[in-house]
């Protein structure tokens, strides 16, 4: 290990010598700093909070991603190009010692860059946001809603699976179920009908929900409700309605009145009628004259939130997410210099990226049964296709699904909890499951590969 720090310190030493090194903290720099006043947000102090947290933080993470990988391509496809990795194997040190301590080198810089510029972000949020500059009920919104960690609970959606598996047999023994369909797709159709429904309300109607709540309610904790919807009718009218909240026993009017759908919505419910319990009841009564039905979205579009902890905290953890991403694709771009020349390596570790990005549709076309032998003269040879690419989507989906990350700048710019939990899980399956991987197979590789040879 104190050989593979040594090849960390060495690559450290030589990028703080390079210019790059200056022109990419100049870039950061003038991002940090020149994208808040080109971005005009909506006036509000959080969509002030949501551009430093979102856009400019975000903006500074892709500059260090495509630098991270292409530094990754070049740490060691160049030293083989320019033939100073040759001083290396002629020495006592292990092939894994020099990815490994290629890797903590561009870890390293990889943290400080990234410190640098959310320093930056952080610094400049609370002079935005600093006290002489707000009134006192900016004060109390950002203390409640944007610099804080809340933690999310949703409705029960218990019930919906054993329901979802009732119908799937219902179906069967009735023998409306094709023999050619696939029970695990039918299942899954089955439970989206089931959540559309719990989550609609129709005009005149009601909707009813429990909420398990992550800690029983305080005086100090407030508690609010946010929710987005979209309605029947092909306009963006609002919606009149009654909201209701209560304990698991009682429920009482709490809101009246017109929401439009399409927009997120946020509501503060008084904890008072909470405090000690465990579980809430939300109810609402859909009392517009028009007729129409709205509908929740099923992936957050009602939710309770409740203070968790501090911004500071929550701050850090975001920024352990995003250290977590940049050291393993910088991983991935030293892995493909490894292997390949530097074109090919930046042309595979950049592909690579854009699959990852791309996971949630790969999860939908694994879903699919069919993709062309649904048209018209599709024969054998399309069904064989199908076949085919279902099985290349669910491999894909298998193997990028312990790669997917909660979007760490999104849930700090809603004020969202981000747990330890996340960090750790995100630690063990990106650097040591995969990072493990990648070193394994790259070390394998210049064991083999012959660095000698002449041009």
């Amino acid at each position: 290990m104190s050989r593979a720090l040594a090849i960390a310190g060495l690559s450290l030493r030589q990028a703080v010598r390079s210019r790059a090194l200056a022109v990419l903290v100049i870039l950061l720099f003038l991002c940090v700093t020149a994208l808040p006043l080109t971005i005009r947000g909506d006036g509000t102090l959080s969509g002030q909070a949501q551009i430093l947290l979102s856009y400019t933080l975000g903006f500074a993470t892709l500059i260090l991603t495509i630098a991270g990988v292409w530094a990754g391509c070049a740490a060691v496809s160049g030293e083989v190009r320019g033939r100073q990795i040759q001083l290396l194997v002629v020495k006592p040190i292990r092939p894994l010692e020099i990815w490994m301590g290629k890797w903590i080198g561009l870890m390293a810089l990889n943290g400080l860059l990234l410190f640098l510029a959310g320093a930056l972000v952080y610094g400049m949020l609370l002079w935005t946001t600093r006290p002489e500059a707000l009134d006192a009920d900016q004060r109390r919104r950002l203390r409640e809603e944007i610099l804080v960690a809340r933690a999310v609970a949703r409705p029960d959606e218990s019930g919906l699976e054993e329901e979802a598996r009732a119908a799937l047999e219902s179906e069967r023994a009735a023998g409306r179920l094709p023999a050619e369909a696939d029970p695990q797709s039918a299942y899954q159709t089955l439970l989206r009908l089931r959540r559309l429904h719990f989550y609609s309300v129709p005009p005149g109607g009601v909707g009813e929900w429990r909420i398990r709540l992550p800690a029983p309610p305080a005086p100090d904790r407030p508690i609010f409700l946010h929710f987005r919807f979209s309605k029947s009718a092909m306009d963006l009218e609002a919606i009149a309605g009654q909201w209701y909240f209560g304990s698991a026993t009682e429920a009482r009017l709490g809101t009246v009145g017109a929401w439009p759908p399409e927009s997120p919505q946020t509501l503060p419910v008084p904890p008072a009628p909470f405090l000690g319990e465990r579980e809430m009841r939300i109810a609402f009564a859909n009392t517009d004259p028009s007729g129409a039905t709205i509908f929740f979205s099923p992936d957050g579009g009602l939710e309770v939130l409740m203070r968790r902890g501090g911004f500071a905290a929550n701050y850090a953890r975001a920024g352990l997410l995003l250290f977590i991403q940049l050291a393993f694709l910088s991983a991935v771009g030293l892995a493909a210099g490894s292997l390949f020349s530097m074109p090919v390596a930046a042309f595979v570790s950049l592909s690579f990226v854009i699959v990852a990005r791309a996971a949630p549709y790969i999860g939908a076309m694994a879903e699919q049964r069919r993709y062309f032998s649904d048209a018209p003269g599709a024969g054998l040879a399309a069904t064989a296709l199908d076949a085919a690419l279902r099985v290349v989507f669910r491999m894909l989906r298998a193997a990028l699904a312990p790669l997917r990350l909660p979007d760490a700048l999104d849930l700090l710019a809603g004020g969202r909890w981000i747990p330890w939990s996340a960090v750790l899980s995100a630690a063990a399956s990106h650097l040591a499951l995969y990072g493990g991987l990648l070193a394994l197979l790259c070390a394998a590789a210049l064991r083999r590969r012959e660095l000698g040879l002449p041009e």
